[in-house]
Parts: structure tokens; C-alpha cells; sequence
């Protein structure tokens, strides 16, 4: 396995389109495999949200290029790590054919 997908825990963040993780392993990244486990999200819903820290420009630059929106920036205090973060959103009308 390269990668996975996954949502919030019930059933809620599933209707709202809330990612919990999206990760793929570094040996497999640049090729088309997160895109591709974004492009089957973007199909079955009309918006995602996700989190991402601030400082992983990578993932940012990624989700932007597909249409992502950045909504919210915290210093961190919400989450585990205490890491700055950053919320992203998509909506249906970032397809490309909207």
C-alpha cells in the first residue's frame, strides 16, 4: 500500500467531507497517488475540509493546486502536537468543469 484515505470517525464529518488523514508513504510520493485518492473524494462529495500544519509546504502547495481554499490558520493550541495549523477547503465548484 502506497496511501490512504481516511474520514472522520462518524458519520457527521463523512456527510461534512472532513479528511482525518490523507497520507502517502514518501517512497511513493510524486506520483500521482495522492491525486488520485483526492480525485475520488472530489467525486462523491460536494466539499472537504482537512487540517494541515503550517509549516509543511508540500502538502499545502498540493491541496492548493486542487482547488483548496485556505479558511483558517491556528497557532496550534487545538491540537496534539501544539503545531501551528492550517484548515483547507474544497467545494464542489473547484472542479475544473464549474
Amino acid at each position: 500500500m502506497g496511501g490512504f484515505r481516511r474520514c472522520g470517525d462518524d458519520r457527521n464529518d463523512r456527510v461534512q467531507g472532513r479528511f482525518d488523514q490523507l497520507y502517502v508513504v514518501p517512497d511513493a510520493q510524486g506520483r500521482g497517488l495522492g491525486g488520485a485518492l483526492l480525485e475520488i473524494a472530489t467525486r462523491t462529495s460536494d466539499q472537504l475540509q482537512l487540517w494541515t500544519f503550517q509549516r509543511n509546504v508540500r502538502a499545502r502547495g498540493f491541496y492548493e493546486a486542487r482547488g483548496f481554499k485556505l479558511i483558517e490558520q491556528t497557532d496550534g493550541a487545538g491540537n496534539e502536537e501544539n503545531e501551528p495549523d492550517a484548515r483547507y477547503l474544497w467545494t464542489g465548484s473547484s472542479r475544473p468543469d464549474h
